[in-house]
């Protein structure tokens, strides 16, 4: 919508005449990297691109919005859609989810890796950089299939023989012979798998 206030004022104005009571606002706060409203470089600070003056600017627009268009405000509240450049990442690396704190997302790791060597080598591969046509998509998707998919075989991620398993499972989580990572979920404090037994 713009800078506010300026640019603000004809889009209020447009949809209070539409008949419209209320805006849902993407994430107010401070973009990361990729200009995206979901994903947050400061989850404590409002966008001083579009609002210079931080609170005082949002006060104003809700006061402006009810007292002269009868419209209401509501925002999304992201806090865990965090930037890959936030400060908070950089300071706390362990805040975030990675392969070390959350083993199960290897396959995630796996995937968005073979993802990306696919798009680097779509043109030594033969396929188009360029979409110029759901061929040209299609095309692409095939690649994908066969040079990605294929040669992961995720599904070995997801397998257990739940016959042989969960006994065993369940055995030695109540003979304590088992291991969590540290920091993980296997402590006795809240929330903390030990605590279950």
């Amino acid at each position: 919508m713009g800078k506010y206030p300026n640019d603000w004022e004809k889009h209020l104005a447009g949809i209070s005449k539409r008949g419209y009571n209320m805006i849902h606002f993407t994430p107010l706060q401070q973009r990361g990297a990729s200009n995206s409203p979901y994903s947050i470089y400061d989850q404590l600070g409002f966008d001083p691109e579009c609002f210079p003056n931080g609170e005082k600017d949002i006060a104003k627009l809700v006061e402006n919005m009810e007292k002269n268009y009868g419209l209401l405000g509501m925002t999304d509240v992201v806090l865990n859609h965090t930037a890959h450049n936030a400060e908070l990442l950089q300071e706390h690396p362990d805040v975030g989810y990675n392969v070390e704190t959350a083993p199960w997302l290897t396959s995630a790791l796996e995937l968005d890796t073979a993802l990306l060597g696919f798009g680097d080598n779509l043109e030594s591969l033969g396929y188009p950089t360029l979409l110029n046509s759901v061929d040209d998509l299609l095309k692409i998707m095939d690649g994908i299939k066969e040079h990605v998919i294929a040669k992961l075989k995720l599904w070995e991620f997801y397998v257990i023989n739940v016959e042989r398993d969960a006994d065993a499972i369940v055995d030695a989580w109540m003979n304590g012979q088992i291991t969590f990572p540290e920091g993980g979920f296997g402590g006795s404090g809240i929330g903390g798998l030990e605590a279950s037994k």
